[in-house]
């Protein structure tokens, strides 16, 4: 039975780990401890589906520090080099302004055509529309694509292409409210 994972557990990050390593390079997949860890101290930052308790689907969709925003708008680094310090609480100042990260975006080949996908994206929406009702600001969503599946999906979740880089990846924003009315036709939710 394929359902959110309501407390994501270090197993369930291993999996998400392996799911990536199917689609990038070593070089671009986030250490499983790391993410887990950005998940502690931030349960923001992964919401995953699951078949019988294994991830089929994930999403790392985030608030981050102004400073790590631009370092990835200038192609000055990506997710790898993710410090916790960079990684923003909205419980902790629920009316402040926030910029997105949308750091990773994975469904498991054999789920590719299953809802996992529009699951995970449902209950993002949900969840920055719920802390909009309580007064926090978001200002726009920053991606770096790796693949080109990634720079497709970018592209209909209405991110503008800022960035191409050497080693083929690219960076792209979006502004917060179309992204959001992309994600929800996309995940079958009203905003």
């Amino acid at each position: 039975m394929i359902r959110l994972v309501s407390k994501l557990k270090p197993k369930h990050f291993k999996e998400m780990a392996a799911i990536e390593a199917r689609y990038y390079s070593d070089e671009f997949i986030t250490d499983w401890q790391d993410a887990y860890d950005w998940y502690l101290y931030s349960e923001d930052t992964c919401v995953a589906v699951a078949d019988h308790d294994k991830v089929i689907a994930f999403m790392n969709l985030f608030p981050i520090s102004e400073r790590f925003y631009g370092l990835i708008a200038t192609g000055g680094s990506h997710d790898g080099f993710l410090d916790l310090s960079d990684v923003l609480r909205i419980r902790d100042d629920a009316s402040g302004d926030y910029s997105l990260f949308l750091s990773c975006l994975a469904v498991h080949p054999e789920y590719r055509k299953s809802q996992g996908l529009n699951m995970v994206i449902k209950e993002y929406v949900s969840r920055y529309r719920a802390y909009q009702l309580h007064g926090a600001r978001f200002n726009s969503v920053i991606t770096h694509n790796v693949t080109r599946d990634g720079e497709r999906f970018s592209e209909r979740m209405a991110f503008e292409h800022v960035l191409s880089m050497n080693n083929k990846t690219t960076v792209s924003v979006a502004e917060f409210e179309r992204f959001m009315a992309c994600m929800s036709l996309r995940g079958g939710s009203s905003q």
